[in-house]
């Protein structure tokens, strides 16, 4: 049948407990919830782009363990093409513990596992078995000749090319040049310009220009509440707003935004309207418990927009 979305990720089972701040060291906090379900930002970004009506293909490495069904019973039950999701025996699924806080902010240790034997060969079997597709996704879950292999293949077979640089880590240059949209958080972006990810300074529209000029074809920086701007190397820096929502767990929101964004760009919308797209989609994924429960199909994303419900 193939598919028009080929998502080189991750699979993470995220352990969720709710707490009413983070812990100090040494401290045991009670929390007033727990859940235990399927994860992982190359994951979440199929699923929602799935959920969106893209046909949609997951080139992932998973453990030969508790959780393979997890992953397997996700990607059939969401109509995802995990054909080439490999099982090891090497390593175990990888695995995300999330302390959720009440305003819906979340800090999260990560266990790679699985996800880090991601190889350049893994990939390249994917993309032919597939064959021709409109668009690929990455992310940095995986290790970088995963990630090369992505890009460099998605160039020669003229496919648009995402990357989303999360979670945050030094790209190689070489990476960078060959991707269509660059999608990083503000700490993300500064971190790849080479500042402090923690600091307001330089302004964000330094660091927008500084990633263009990496060879990156446009630059969207997302910045939670503030929305998210567009830098384009032939126009001003572009706001995106963000909607409003009530937030209950904010994991898995700037997956959700890049599965929009790849679903919008599937249907043959242009950049700008895809952008609106996935701002509500991660938006709309807050309102849900776990990394896929607040996923929105379609139908839910463009009543939303309908609505016009902006900060």
């Amino acid at each position: 049948m193939g598919v028009d979305l080929i998502t080189v990720g991750s699979f993470v089972v995220g352990a969720t407990v709710r707490l009413p701040r983070v812990p100090y060291p040494g401290e045991t906090l009670v929390g007033d919830m727990f859940d235990l379900g399927p994860g992982g930002k190359g994951s979440n970004l199929a699923v929602t782009a799935a959920r969106q009506g893209t046909r949609t293909g997951i080139v992932a490495k998973i453990g030969d363990d508790t959780f393979t069904r997890l992953a397997l019973d996700l990607y059939e039950r969401e109509g995802i093409d995990h054909t080439y999701v490999k099982i090891t025996t090497e390593e175990q699924t990888a695995i995300g513990l999330v302390y959720l806080q009440e305003s819906g902010e979340n800090t999260i240790g990560l266990y790679r596992g699985a996800n880090w034997l991601l190889s350049a060969e893994d990939v390249q079997e994917a993309f032919a078995g597939f064959g021709p597709a409109r668009l690929v996704a990455t992310q940095l879950e995986i290790p970088d000749e995963a990630v090369s292999a992505a890009v460099s293949l998605g160039r020669r077979n003229g496919m648009t090319v995402i990357l989303n640089p999360a979670p945050a880590r030094r790209v190689p240059q070489e990476i960078l040049r060959e991707v269509d949209i660059l999608t990083p958080n503000e700490g993300e972006a500064r971190l790849l310009a080479g500042e402090d990810p923690t600091a307001g300074d330089p302004p964000v529209e330094e660091i927008g220009r500084t990633l263009l000029a990496t060879g990156a074809g446009c630059v969207v920086i997302t910045r939670g509440r503030e929305g998210a701007v567009l830098f384009r190397k032939t126009d001003s820096p572009r706001h995106i707003p963000t909607f409003q929502v009530e937030p209950r767990d904010s994991v898995g929101a700037g997956d959700a935004f890049n599965g929009g964004l790849a679903a919008a760009l599937c249907e043959g919308l242009s950049l700008d309207d895809a952008l609106v797209r996935a701002a509500a989609t991660g938006a709309l994924s807050t309102t849900g418990i776990g990394a896929t429960g607040g996923l929105p199909d379609r139908e839910r994303v463009l009543g939303f927009i309908a609505s016009g419900v902006r900060r």
